[in-house]
């Protein structure tokens, strides 16, 4: 998945005149990050394919035929958002099950992983978690389904090798299937939890899924969370006995009767399970200290040991093993990026592989001209810099990792100003840099700024920042250019402990506008000053409002600031009297919650929201709702807003800057990219992945 900054020419129009909708195209694209790996297939020990999510929220797919030393990431269908299993019974056929826009989803690759395709399922399949397929033939998929009111559990399969996939009938009960396990093309089990009690449930077919029947497990056996079964005589599976510490239960006569194994200690939170012979068996998850954790048997259960497994990995989620002695394990790190282990000892020896350089998710830019561009995101020191209208993109150098940048203001084109949010990954960081990013340097902030979002600075000296503290929200500004900050509580509700602040727009160093949250109201709230933030007043807003994320202020009279309703659709509010009145402007149909938004006069506007789709105002267009993205645009002040159109497959539109009427960038996603587009006339050539930034030494000195 690619995320995307969009740029280009918009041309200036008069206020009351109508325009064509205008297209976006892709200025720049990378590659995302991996994130979470949450099931793994190896058919040989050489090949394996591990799946998941990436940076920008889509299905992810990596792929090694070296025994996981070197992985490379694979194109999935787009608007594929989430795959959480695999099976591969040679290298060069694999299945995964997951999520599209439309729900449950299998998708397939003939060709060892060069192209993936989405396969025809029988019916609206809510999500499919777990998918198992013994030949290139046959495969069964778990999950549940849309009936209504209810959801319940589904089993598909085909035998054709999935030109076809049928509906099999399961068990009645209130009973949720997590995983399945199929050694050959007549033998399968499938098990999960029952909903009613703190139990497992396992189920199991001898002919092909005709039929399938529960089998009876240990009284102390709770929810199955993975299961894997080397032949139709042997099982195994993962469950936790009690909602945390977990245990392995057997069988050795193909169900009949299953058993309790012991395991080395009972803090174990097992999450897989592979067991590539009858004998041999890895499961893997978390140790009870929040690190990944091995346990092992190679004498079919009689004896589980613990494995010594590399520090910096939270959880394991997967294992797959090509053979006894040869095993990959995937799960994620603390800053949720994809994890990947690998042994070719049976165990003896762990060792962390690398995985694809990635940029994660850029969620704020800003541009003070039309040739110097900023953004920002949430990977470590992701920050991408142009200074020549997005021709280049270049990768800064921050002072320290882990710094997750939540917003980003330039002023000039010497001076920009980062946040990092804070919260559980560290205190808020505010960045500075003086020499157009050549170097950056934190700033020294007062104490009680744990969480900050939104960032606005009018000039090179003044700066503001909005967020939560422990009263509620919090301003913290500067006048000298960072070297002394001061913090403001906000008034009423907003600063108290159930207030929250999202966004800031500065457009002088006395006026401000912030939006936030009254959580003990659940209403949503827009605070102003007129005196560099000594006193804030609490502005009154129409009703129907349930969210703003963002505001946009040209001059000390006229604000936009963007939303959503309570029933998901986007919401635009205007203020041309310094925010004593605001009011609600119309949009297109089917425009979904907005997030972001930049004005460069008072008539021109660009709003940002849903899956990537950009909206302006001042004409008619086709509108764009569901997954897909949306930009749109005013020319008028928002008297009218016109849908714009986005590069095929954009799935989040994520922030836009828009320096003058003619000039516009914006962050967007597909479900494969991390991209930036461009507004109006031809875009430059793509320039794909980040071993194509340049150095600095092009740069302003």
């Amino acid at each position: 998945m690619v995320v995307a900054v969009v740029a280009g020419a918009v041309g200036t129009v008069p206020a009351s005149a109508d325009k064509a909708p205008r297209s976006w195209s892709v200025q720049q694209q990378y590659q995302p990050k991996t994130g979470p790996l949450l099931s793994v297939s190896c058919p040989t020990s050489s090949d394996c394919w591990a799946v998941g999510v990436n940076s920008v929220d889509g299905g992810a797919v990596v792929a090694t035929t070296d025994g996981g030393h070197t992985w490379s990431t694979e194109t999935l269908p787009i608007a594929t958002s989430y795959v959480t299993s695999i099976s591969c019974p040679t290298v060069s056929n694999c299945w995964a099950s997951g999520l599209d826009a439309e729900g449950g989803v299998v998708i397939a690759t003939a060709d060892g992983g060069t192209t993936w395709e989405t396969e025809t399922l029988p019916s609206a399949t809510e999500q499919l978690k777990s998918i198992s397929c013994p030949t290139t033939s046959d495969c069964w998929a778990a999950g549940v389904t849309d009936t209504g009111p209810t959801s319940v559990n589904v089993i598909v399969g085909t035998s054709d090798g999935g030109a076809t996939w049928s509906d099999e009938t399961v068990p009645n009960g209130a009973y949720a299937i997590s995983s399945i396990s199929c050694p050959t093309t007549s033998d399968c089990w499938a098990a999960g939890a029952n909903e009613r009690v703190p139990a497992g449930v396992v189920i199991a077919t001898t002919d092909g899924g005709a039929t399938w029947n529960p089998e009876t497990l240990p009284a102390a056996a709770g929810a199955i969370v993975s299961l894997s079964c080397p032949t139709a005589s042997n099982c195994w599976a993962a469950d936790r006995a009690d909602g945390s510490s977990s245990t392995v239960i057997a069988t050795i006569d193909g169900g009949s009767a299953w058993n309790t194994e012991t395991l080395p200690n009972d803090s174990y939170d097992l999450t897989g399970i592979s067991c590539a012979t009858a004998s041999a068996c890895f499961a893997v998850g978390e140790d009870g200290t929040l690190s990944g954790a091995v346990v092992a048997t190679s004498n079919g259960g009689s004896t589980w040991s613990p494995q010594t497994f590399p520090q910096g990995t939270e959880l394991l989620d997967a294992i797959s093993c090509g053979s006894p002695s040869a095993c990959v394990a995937v799960g994620f790190d603390e800053s949720f990026s994809g994890v990947v282990a690998s042994t070719t000892d049976g165990g003896v020896t762990w060792t962390l592989e690398s995985l694809p350089v990635g940029t994660a998710a850029l969620d704020a830019i800003s541009c003070p001209t039309a040739s110097d561009c900023w953004a920002v995101g949430q990977g470590t020191n992701d920050v991408r810099s142009t200074m020549n209208g997005g021709a280049t993109w270049h990768a800064e150098n921050l002072p320290a990792t882990n710094l997750f940048l939540a917003g980003i203001s330039c002023p000039t084109t010497s001076n920009c100003w980062a946040v990092r949010a804070g919260g559980p990954l560290g205190d808020a960081v505010v960045l500075a840099t003086s020499d157009g990013g050549a170097t950056w340097s934190p700033q020294t902030l007062p104490p009680g700024t744990s969480l900050l979002r939104g960032i606005s600075c009018p000039t090179a000296s003044d700066c503001s920042v909005v967020g939560t503290g422990a009263l509620g929200v919090v301003v913290v500004s500067t006048t000298d250019g960072g070297n002394t900050w001061s913090s403001h509580v906000a008034p009423g509700a907003l600063g108290s402990a159930s207030g929250s602040a999202s966004a800031i727009s500065c457009p002088t160093v006395s006026d401000c506008w912030a939006v936030g949250v009254d959580h003990g109201h659940a209403t949503p709230a827009i605070m102003r000053t007129a005196d560099g933030g000594t006193s804030w007043r609490i502005e009154r807003l129409p009703k129907g409002i349930a969210v703003l994320d963002a505001i946009s202020c040209v001059g000390t009279a006229n604000c936009w600031a963007v939303g959503g309703r309570s029933d998901g659709t986007g919401a635009v509010l205007a203020s041309t009297d310094a925010g004593r009145h605001w009011s609600t402007q119309r949009l297109p149909k089917r425009v979904g919650n907005l997030n972001a938004i930049s004005c460069a006069s008072t008539s021109d506007c660009w709003v940002t929201g849903g899956g990537g789709v950009a909206i302006a105002a001042s004409g008619t267009g086709t509108s764009a709702g569901g997954s897909s993205g949306q930009i749109l645009a005013t020319t008028n002040g928002g008297m009218r807003w016109r849908s714009e159109t986005l590069p095929a497959g954009t799935a989040a539109v994520r922030a836009v800057s828009c320096p003058d009427t003619s000039d516009c960038w914006a962050l967007a996603a597909t479900s494969n990219d991390v991209v930036i587009l461009t507004l109006g006339a031809t875009a430059p050539p793509v320039i794909t992945g980040d071993r194509h930034l340049h150095d600095r030494s092009d740069r302003r000195t």
